[in-house]
């Protein structure tokens, strides 16, 4: 993956920066931006969340991150920027109750910790 890519007509940047979990494990944690306001809307920089893949699909961005170390645990984030929300969906996760929910970038970070605490018990 690029370290810099831009997608929905330059509307998001998506920067994934690595970084080292443990030796010569590496994670590539996904930055997005909204260029337009310049609001960081995900930054997951220094945490476990590596990014698999970014693609456009009918006007949203989404963004597939597995979980480290085990990468069986993998969730899709669809961000539509009309109505600023993104939303969740889990892969060998539990996580229904925040499947059906629709939320705003800024309450994503508590998800996804919260998420990533439930996985490591």
């Amino acid at each position: 993956m690029l370290a810099e890519q831009f997608f929905l007509q330059g509307r998001f940047k998506l920067e994934t920066i690595p970084h080292e979990m443990r030796m010569s494990h590496w994670v590539y944690a996904p930055r997005l931006t909204d260029t337009q306001s310049g609001q960081v809307l995900l930054d997951l920089v220094g945490q476990c969340w590596d990014c698999q893949s970014a693609i456009e699909r009918d006007n949203t961005l989404c963004l597939t991150l597995d979980g480290y170390p085990d990468r069986a645990n993998w969730l899709e984030l669809a961000f539509f920027p009309e109505t600023g929300r993104v939303q969740l969906k889990a892969g060998n996760i539990n996580a229904k109750a925040l499947m059906a929910q629709a939320f705003h970038p800024h309450e994503l970070t508590g998800y996804l910790d919260t998420l990533r605490v439930n996985l490591l018990r």
